[in-house]
């Protein structure tokens, strides 16, 4: 992440609703247009992406242990906050018969126009899927964070427990905030606890193509408690891998029958 201000922005580039910023960038780079991006906090600080390139990133690319877990899945797969289709593009590929779920009108055209079939307009907080009718899910790209807040999470985790047949999987990603020594991230943990709130509870907004989205809330949580709140959700952890750059993998397990 950096420092950055709006006078930044590209003045060339045309102006934008904040509507759903988030598929518009996801559209533009499927059609071809390459722009940059930031992912600002509530307190300035902000992480500038030269395009949304790593929203459509090939299983070649990504950490060999998301890549063994992802691929590794077989029967029917539900992709929540499925973005671009980085892992559901790859799964169906591979025969597995994937629906795709996310909150952004934009994704799910460029989800529909990478081939995928099932593709469904909801939030990962309230699925409108079937009890007990998937193989595995996903919760990539940190989307951990959709629950938002600390207390949601256990709703989250539950919601993909219960669409999930009795041994189905759930992969999960998210960072591990209290391994950072950069002193603006310690600062923002510390203003959380003050005002009584997680340390890994953030606000970010998109800002691209000259338009603001608003902020939202985001969650990074730790190994463990993320852990405790799956087990709370009916699930038990079957592995993890952490990275030393706080980033990390857990693959959930939902009991047999």
């Amino acid at each position: 992440m950096e420092n950055a201000t709006s006078a930044d922005r590209d003045p060339d580039t045309a102006a934008r609703t904040a509507a759903d910023l988030f598929g518009d960038l996801l559209a533009d780079h499927h059609e071809g247009v390459r722009r940059p991006h930031r992912v600002r906090r509530d307190d300035g600080y902000a992480e500038r992406l030269p395009d949304a390139g790593q929203y459509f990133a090939p299983a070649a690319d990504w950490p060999e242990p998301e890549r063994r877990a992802v691929l590794g899945l077989r029967g029917r797969v539900v992709d929540l906050g499925a973005g671009a289709g980085r892992a559901a593009v790859e799964l169906r590929a591979r025969g597995v018969r994937v629906t795709a779920v996310d909150i952004s009108a934009g994704a799910l055209g460029v989800l529909r126009a990478r081939g995928l079939r099932d593709v469904r307009r909801q939030s990962a907080l309230a699925l409108e899927l079937r009890e007990a009718s998937y193989d595995g899910a996903l919760l990539l790209g940190q989307n951990v964070g959709l629950a938002g807040r600390l207390r949601r999470l256990p709703a989250l985790l539950r919601e993909a427990a219960r669409v999930l047949r009795p041994g189905g999987l759930l992969v999960a990603t998210s960072i591990n905030w209290s391994l950072t020594r950069n002193p603006k991230h310690l600062r923002y943990h510390e203003r959380n606890r003050a005002a009584g709130r997680y340390a890994g509870e953030v606000r970010i907004r998109i800002e691209y193509d000259g338009a603001v989205g608003p902020y939202f809330p985001w969650l990074l949580v730790r190994p463990a408690e993320l852990v405790r709140a799956a087990a709370r959700a009916g699930l038990e952890e079957s592995y993890r891998v952490e990275r030393a750059d706080g980033r990390y993998l857990v693959v959930f397990a939902k009991p047999a029958a």
